[in-house]
């Protein structure tokens, strides 16, 4: 019943269908709250689709008893409050969105005990405090998308999540060294921390992370010399660490980055597509969209959306074209020196920037 428009509250009475398993009424005009009989006589939901409405009110109350979800989809509503214990019914849920709407207190470390997540969305709320600890016990967990929203604290050494390939945790006021953190997510494949106040330096071990494509760490504290860790990445194809607190020269070393001075090929970007299409694991928009459903799999399909900052403003990049677009930015430091020459090599890089430093050259010292 999905892009109608369908407006007033879900009726009570739809709590009578006990066997219904699929619901998807996103995209319309209905508001009001979620009833009780709907919340606990309706066990046998194994996916809920409410996203794109205008839903109030809190989720998720002691009574709740949807107890065999797995695919739980309230984003973009106007839901509020605290997330409550009634989640934790829900033990069997791979993925949670619940983005855009108007959630605050702290995420709740019980959300650790569902151990099956494999895609957890908090997007765009009025969370804060710290982010749990216990978030580690997901070894499953795929996409994590916790950014726009108030949290702060640093990352504790022990939050390492040996699935994770997509974290998104931009535009809150997380603070600390990031050093220990992600140690054993060695499947990382996008990597946004923008706009936090992390400080130190860019740990050694960024360098393992082969599989890294994105890495985005604009807007922090980030300082000391430019590591040459994340000049060793094998093929990322967007950096942006612009507005941090080097203060030595440009490296040269990004001339190794095969995948910024050649012409794209595509099979440069096979294993990539393979890893976000085939296993469906790809990220679109801060949101896990249900596009589509398989006969054989109750899996929906996951596109993803990065933005880039290019020419003092954001783009938005997705699905096949994401995988095409390279971009460095290391703007708004302290470099000094001379631009390299090597990186002239660079001719399929679409966004270069170096604005805002010390750089320059023979024939304009004051630059």
């Amino acid at each position: 019943m999905s892009e109608n428009n369908f407006e007033g509250s879900i009726p009570s009475s739809l709590g009578e269908m006990k066997r219904l398993k699929w619901l998807d009424l996103s995209t319309n005009n209905f508001s009001g709250e979620l009833s009780t009989q709907f919340l606990t006589d309706c066990h046998l939901l194994s996916t809920l689709k409410l996203s794109y409405n205008n839903f109030q009110g809190k989720v998720f109350p002691q009574y709740m008893n949807l107890t065999n979800l797995q695919w739980l989809y309230l984003n973009n509503d106007n839901f509020s409050g605290k997330i409550e214990d009634g989640l934790l019914k829900a033990s069997l849920l791979l993925a949670l969105d619940l983005s855009n709407n108007k959630f605050c207190g702290q995420i709740p470390s019980r959300i650790g005990k569902i151990l099956n997540l494999e895609y957890l969305v908090l997007a765009n709320n009025f969370l804060e405090g710290n982010i749990p600890t216990r978030l580690g016990n997901l070894e499953f967990l795929q996409i994590l998308d916790i950014s726009e929203n108030r949290l702060a604290g640093s990352i504790s050494s022990s939050f390492n999540l040996s699935s994770l390939q997509h974290l998104y945790m931009h535009k809150n006021a997380c603070n600390g060294t990031i050093l220990d953190a992600f140690r054993r997510s060695s499947r990382l494949i996008t990597l946004d921390m923008r706009d936090n106040k992390f400080s130190g330096t860019i740990p050694n071990w960024i360098n393992e992370y082969s599989r890294l494509h994105i890495l985005l760490w604009r807007g922090n504290n980030l300082q000391g010399h430019f590591p040459y860790q994340v000049c060793e990445l094998n093929e990322p194809s967007i950096a942006d660490v612009s507005y941090n607190k080097f203060n030595v020269s440009i490296p040269p070393c990004y001339t190794n980055m095969t995948i910024w001075n050649q012409e794209h090929d595509v099979s440069l970007f096979k294993l990539t597509e393979e890893q976000l299409f085939d296993m469906s694991e790809n990220y679109y928009n801060s949101i896990l969209p249900l596009n589509k459903f398989e006969e054989d799999d109750d899996r929906p399909s996951f596109q993803r959306e990065i933005e880039v900052m290019t020419k003092n403003r954001y783009e938005s990049y997705k699905r096949n074209i994401l995988n095409h677009m390279t971009g460095l930015d290391l703007s708004c430091h302290e470099f000094t020196g001379d631009i390299p020459s090597e990186y002239g090599s660079f001719s399929e890089i679409y966004a270069l920037n170096f604005s805002h430093n010390f750089c320059y050259n023979e024939s304009k010292k004051d630059n």
